[in-house]
């Protein structure tokens, strides 16, 4: 037994040791953001910041979607699996939509609130920690047991 954990620790070696790596003049090629920030300069107030104009073009999972979203206005985003999980909203399905020149809230509203699919995200919360700069994307269930308040997206629309 202890022989074949040895050479099985050995050929993982080998594999890992051996491994192609890419040639020095190959570089991979930049992927193209599908979030781009049509403000140069950023606030420095985390809901204004969700006033930014971008241009979004999502075809990817709802955690690498809202990663994205919030990378563009330069904030971490943290998604609460177990929460989303047991609301029974799943990271994986894919987004698709496209939005130009909207405010980043806009666009997130827009993925939370969509009608064309069958899952929509009505149970999603967002949470803002100003201490580590983070946007934690949970459920408003969990957001109640943690005693913390969403982000109330709506609330940032101009009044009319």
């Amino acid at each position: 037994m202890l022989r074949r954990a040895a050479l099985l620790m050995l050929c993982l070696w080998n594999a890992l040791a051996f491994a192609e790596e890419p040639a020095a003049g190959k570089a991979k090629a930049a992927e193209k953001p599908f979030v781009v920030r049509l403000q140069e300069d950023l606030p420095e107030a985390f809901l204004e910041r969700l006033r930014v104009p971008v241009n979004a073009e999502i075809r990817h999972p709802l955690e690498m979607t809202f990663q994205e979203l919030f990378r563009a206005i330069n904030v971490n985003c943290v998604m609460d699996g177990n929460a989303l999980k047991f609301s029974g909203i799943t990271k994986n399905e894919i987004q698709q939509l496209s939005r130009q020149n909207q405010p980043l809230y806009e666009v997130i509203v827009s993925i939370l609130e969509r009608k064309d699919r069958t899952q929509t995200y009505p149970d999603i919360a967002l949470l803002w920690d100003e201490v580590t700069k983070t946007v934690t994307v949970t459920t408003n269930r969990e957001a109640e047991r943690l005693g913390r308040k969403p982000i109330d997206l709506k609330a940032l629309r101009p009044a009319e």
